[in-house]
């Protein structure tokens, strides 16, 4: 009853956050600030509230999910927001899903039920000493200063996005260890929950991870950044369960094998349905962006009203990149 109930805990919280993501980079990418007025920019876009609202509403189902079952359990589920996205954004862009995401969709949602019904993930230690996490926070911290500073280097595009990608995914798993924690907490008392150093090293580890990804929103295309957090994320949540919370699998023998190779197929369509994500958002953004320019006045090098455009499409027209 336990496993089913965080199941569908973490399906909830997977369908919120995967609406979130495409709200959210379509705002950040209309962006033109570059200095710290970036994210005062941000809030003054109601599709990125609305995606912050949304993220906001999946991070509570996800607190409750993790409550209730294991990280090994709670994160590959989640990993299938990018489905969600997906199919979001295709929709607002108009545009219909490639073959090759749609037997990615079918591939995560055969492999996330083998997992879940053969690997049987079992809960570790609702909570260990401060001495077991620093190794962690030290170096996720290192690792993520050097991935910022070599986005620095690099100028706006795929490569920066993915770099800044790096970061994001490392805060975002090493949150959800933490809240893991924090979430165990809750039947002590508000006292020991403000009290606990977990709670505020969270707060302040899932805030920094939320600006890097914003960050890596607005330094390139989605289809770079997407798929590092996507599919990070959970990796890092996972390890961290393992080695930190001692989490473990209660498959043996070719029930491992098999979850194994679940979860290697997650990947692998968890990466093609992120990218997918991020060509329906590029899209969908383009699109945006030439109605509010059509709006005012035309674009350098595009033809105004009235003007013929002799059968060529758009950027912004209805015919995905690479199709």
């Amino acid at each position: 009853m336990t496993t089913v109930l965080a199941t569908l805990l973490a399906l909830v919280a997977a369908l919120l956050v995967g609406a979130s993501a495409v709200l959210q980079q379509t705002a950040a990418s209309t962006v033109r600030d570059q200095g710290a007025g970036f994210f005062a920019a941000l809030l003054r876009r109601r599709r990125w509230l609305a995606g912050a609202a949304a993220d906001t509403a999946g991070f509570g189902f996800l607190l409750a999910a993790r409550a209730v079952g294991p990280l090994l359990l709670v994160q590959p589920i989640v990993a299938a927001s990018v489905l969600v996205a997906l199919v979001g954004g295709a929709r607002a862009a108009g545009q219909p899903p490639r073959r090759g995401e749609v037997v990615a969709g079918g591939v995560l949602a055969v492999a996330l039920a083998v997992f879940v019904v053969l690997g049987r993930p079992e809960r570790g230690l609702a909570r260990v000493p401060l001495t077991s996490w620093l190794p962690v926070l030290a170096g996720v911290a290192v690792l993520s200063a050097c991935a910022a500073l070599a986005a620095r280097r690099r100028r706006p595009g795929a490569g920066r996005a993915v770099l800044l990608g790096i970061p994001a995914a490392l805060a975002y798993g090493l949150g959800a260890a933490l809240t893991t924690t924090v979430v165990a907490l809750v039947p002590d008392g508000i006292a020991a929950l403000l009290g606990a150093w977990e709670t505020w090293t969270a707060a302040v580890v899932l805030l920094a991870g939320t600006a890097a990804q914003q960050l890596a929103y607005r330094a390139g295309p989605l289809p770079a950044s997407l798929p590092v957090v996507a599919a990070g994320e959970p990796v890092v949540a996972a390890a961290l369960g393992v080695v930190v919370l001692g989490e473990s699998l209660g498959a043996f023998g070719s029930a491992l094998g098999l979850t194994v190779a679940a979860v290697i197929a997650m990947l692998v369509a968890v990466v093609v349905l992120a990218r997918g994500v991020g060509a329906v958002s590029t899209v969908s953004t383009v699109s945006t962006a030439s109605t509010v320019s059509a709006a005012g006045r035309p674009r350098p090098g595009t033809p105004s009203a009235g003007t013929p455009t002799s059968g060529t499409p758009s950027r912004g027209g209805s015919r995905r990149p690479g199709r």
